[in-house]
């Protein structure tokens, strides 16, 4: 039985460090470890067979496969882990093991073959083994105080851990070995007992503990990092309760049959025990390493029932950020994640913006799309592919997790997520999982969106059929009713019937402008674009509103840092934007409950330069906020929480600044309050500039961030 198990160790491992190898034959680390792994192979098999009848002196050989293979481990470790600060094991150390172990074997079998105590070389080679397995776990452990990420360290120090528990029950087995006067070669043994005589009085564990920790290290050789340890954990605890079940089961039976005097009864029953069980074992493997998994990985044991409710949830989700939502809502809640984001690729930033995001941290709102991680955001990103083109995507966000969102022929955008601190990632079921929860979230996007299209481009053909037909049957009426009124106010009217007309006037003048409205979003965006300063326009804005009395009791500042970059952009339109963002700030604040605010609310105009592509214009008010309720509406047409508002005024602004190719949004203002911001594209003479068309689609392009907080509506939108 001891020979058994060695021999089925050796073959284990020998495929391992091959299959390594062979997906990489030129690289220092595949061809390190293929060394190492054949050199256990040969000692362990050498060894299997030197417990046979009339092959002891084979024994030698495998004193030459133990002493080298700590010196390949050695140099596995040092290509593996090269941050180790410590010099790489020079190749002609690993000459001389290889040597020492042959002269070692060699006098063995020369000097001492056939006597039944252990001899001076095997004791010499056995040090030698010892120093050198000592020297590669130190250097392990160097490697782990190197490593840069902990669940890299945790990792580093459990395979010290495990290779120090077969480095010690190796050195137990060959002492236990030399001190049992049994084990002697040399005396006649019969053949079934000869193997666990002279295994000596410890089971051969230790070839089990290399094997793992080749496992554990075949892992970082094909995949450059150590496998999930939980996942590895997990499966030997469950082949270890089949095996156990399954040697309980043959040893109850061994109690009532006698082997040697029924072996037929005896075999027939152990082979129909054995196929029962595993039978019976197929069955319920599954769910035992399932609840195995969720022990292991406590206090994150929900992932499972997170994906089956996002999987229940997601179609029922009806626009683009109720669905970025319950992905983040999910994944987070499943305990596993330190913090889960959503990015989703929007045009007017020529790149991704983030729509939702829950636990620590904050990670960038915008990121620019390289075309070069194109191509590799169709598969899942991780630290297991380092040269990945979208490997600098996983830098740039402190991720160590991307899944893509992608059709058959367009990147929609993507998952980012970092593992829990306790945790040690994801297993490859996991994975594959979370995987096909991407890919069906971006078909639920892909229908949204489709929806989303088709009900904006009804709701603006209606809006156009109706325009022409408003313009008549509304503008005609109306001109005569304030030209009769006009008229009436030459007559000496009584106060009442004076107050009554001007009444009639302004209503007049109010549908007239409603009137206006349609007309202008329903028509095409047209742009007449050039240069422009955007301080002299900010403070031209702030004149207009003071003139016009309509910022009485409000104070209205401008704040525009010198040397601020121009835009390229409709001077008019870009005013008629500021204008509509200062008038609702304006109203908001006098709307406010406080009477501090109606006595003398705050309204700023400013500018900022981010950076060096991007401008951005902020109407900053202290006024209530906006309420959550039309969070996802607030860029919606005809949406109003005014009873004298038309609904179309900040989806007039969007399809302005969308125009330009930048973009608009509603911020949380520190202390309280609303931030309207708008941000474009910066000027440069020697750029060609190509006019961006008008992003139509409520559901992609309109944008409302809660970077600051909870979002609250300006009334007066």
């Amino acid at each position: 039985m001891s020979a058994i198990l060695y021999a089925l160790t050796a073959v284990v491992v020998a495929s391992l460090v091959t299959h390594a190898w062979l997906r990489d034959p030129e690289a220092p680390a595949n061809r390190a470890f293929l060394a190492m792994g054949w050199s256990l192979g040969v000692a362990w098999l050498t060894f299997a067979l030197s417990l046979l009848p009339h092959l002891a002196a084979i024994g030698a050989v495998s004193m030459m496969g133990a002493i080298a293979a700590p010196a390949f481990a050695w140099r596995t470790i040092d290509a593996l882990f090269a941050r180790t600060s410590r010099p790489p094991l020079p190749p002609w150390w690993i000459a001389v093991a290889v040597a020492l172990g042959a002269i070692a074997a060699a006098a063995d079998a020369i000097g001492w073959w056939g006597r039944p105590t252990v001899s001076p070389p095997e004791v010499l080679g056995g040090l030698l083994t010892l120093g050198l397995w000592t020297n590669t776990l130190q250097r392990i452990l160097k490697a782990r105080e190197d490593a840069a990420l902990p669940r890299q360290r945790t990792r580093l120090a459990w395979l010290a851990a495990v290779g120090s528990v077969g480095v010690v029950l190796g050195v137990v087995e060959f002492i236990a070995r030399s001190i049992d006067p049994s084990v002697d070669a040399s005396v006649p043994i019969p053949f079934l007992e000869r193997g666990l005589t002279l295994q000596g009085v410890v089971p051969p564990i230790s070839p089990v503990i290399g094997a793992i920790a080749t496992y554990l290290l075949y892992h970082a050789v094909l995949r450059r990092r150590l496998a999930a340890l939980q996942e590895v954990f997990a499966h030997l605890l469950v082949a270890s309760f089949g095996a156990g079940v399954l040697l309980v089961a043959h040893t109850t039976t061994m109690q009532f049959i006698a082997l040697t005097r029924y072996p037929l009864h005896a075999g027939f029953s152990l082979f129909l025990l054995s196929a029962a069980w595993l039978t019976l074992w197929e069955a319920i493997r599954p769910r035992i390493l399932r609840y195995v998994l969720r022990w292991v990985h406590h206090p994150g044991p929900d992932l499972d029932h997170a994906l089956l409710e996002l999987q229940r949830t997601l179609p029922g989700a009806r626009s683009t950020p109720g669905i970025a939502r319950r992905l983040v809502e999910a994944l987070h809640g499943s305990g596993r994640t330190a913090w889960v984001g959503v990015w989703l690729v929007d045009a007017r930033v020529d790149g991704c913006a983030l729509r939702a995001h829950q636990g620590e941290g904050r990670p960038p709102a915008r990121v620019g799309l390289d075309p070069a991680w194109r191509s590799s955001l169709r598969e899942v990103v991780d630290e297991d592919h380092p040269d990945a083109p979208a490997r600098g995507l996983l830098d740039l966000l402190d991720a160590d997790l991307i899944l893509p969102l992608h059709t058959d022929d367009a990147v929609l955008g993507w998952i980012a997520l970092s593992y829990s601190a306790y945790g040690d990632g994801f297993t490859e079921a996991e994975r594959r999982r979370l995987h096909r929860s991407a890919d069906a979230a971006a078909r639920v996007l892909v229908n949204v969106e489709a929806l989303a299209r088709m009900a904006e481009e009804q709701r603006l053909a209606t809006v156009g059929a109706l325009s022409a037909g408003l313009a008549h049957e509304i503008r005609n009426p109306l001109a005569g009713l304030k030209g009769a009124a006009q008229v009436l106010r030459d007559a000496e009217l009584d106060g009442l019937s004076a107050e009554m007309l001007e009444v009639v006037v302004g209503e007049t003048d109010r549908l007239d402008s409603v009137v206006a409205a349609f007309l202008d979003y329903a028509r095409p965006m047209h742009t007449a674009r050039e240069p422009v300063a955007v301080g002299p326009l900010l403070q031209h804005v702030a004149n207009v509103v003071r003139a016009s009395g309509e910022s009485e009791d409000v104070e209205l500042t401008v704040d525009v840092p010198e040397a601020m970059p121009q835009v390229y952009a409709d001077r008019d339109r870009l005013a008629q934007v500021l204008l509509n963002l200062v008038r609702n700030a304006v109203q908001a604040v006098r709307a406010a409950p406080s009477p501090a605010h109606r006595l003398g609310g705050h309204v700023r105009l400013a500018a900022r330069h981010p950076d060096d592509e991007t401008l951005q214009l902020r109407v900053e008010d202290d006024g209530p906020g906006i309420s959550p309720a039309v969070r996802d509406r607030l860029f919606t047409p005809f949406v109003t929480t005014r009873s004298e508002g038309t609904g179309l005024g900040l989806a007039i602004c969007q399809r302005i600044v969308s125009a330009h190719g930048g973009w608009i949004e509603a911020l949380d203002r520190p202390g309280g309050g609303t931030v309207m911001a708008v941000e474009l594209p910066v000027w440069s003479p020697h750029a060609d500039v190509v006019d961006a068309q008008p992003v139509e689609s409520t559901v992609m392009s309109s944008t409302v961030s809660d970077k600051s907080g909870p979002i609250t509506p300006m009334p007066g939108t």
